[in-house]
């Protein structure tokens, strides 16, 4: 049975696909490969999606820019670059999200 799925918009923060920090005790190496997907699921989000738009910030501590970059890229999205922004974490100062709600 083949879902058919169809979703005007997706937002993602400070989204990645396919990084490992450079620390390879960090937790998140162990988390995150589980959410992973190969290029090719990649090459098809656009079959499922109208419109993509990943915002991050432009000093992000945890994901170098060019992973946050390349990502945005490899699913056609539109970026959204936040000055100063960090993880986008309330440890960056965000405790609201006026961003999100524009694009909403």
């Amino acid at each position: 049975m083949e879902n058919k799925i169809n979703i005007k918009k997706l937002i993602l923060v400070s989204g990645f696909n396919n990084y490992l920090a450079p620390n390879e005790s960090d937790i998140h190496n162990k988390l995150n490969p589980s959410y992973y997907v190969n290029d090719y699921e990649i090459s098809k989000i656009g079959n499922y999606v109208k419109e993509i738009v990943c915002i991050y910030g432009d000093n992000d501590p945890y994901i170098p820019q060019n992973v946050l970059k390349q990502f945005a890229k490899s699913i056609n999205a539109k970026e959204i670059i936040i000055h100063n922004g960090g993880h986008l974490n309330e440890a960056a100062g965000y405790k609201s999200f006026p961003e999100i709600l524009k694009e909403i």
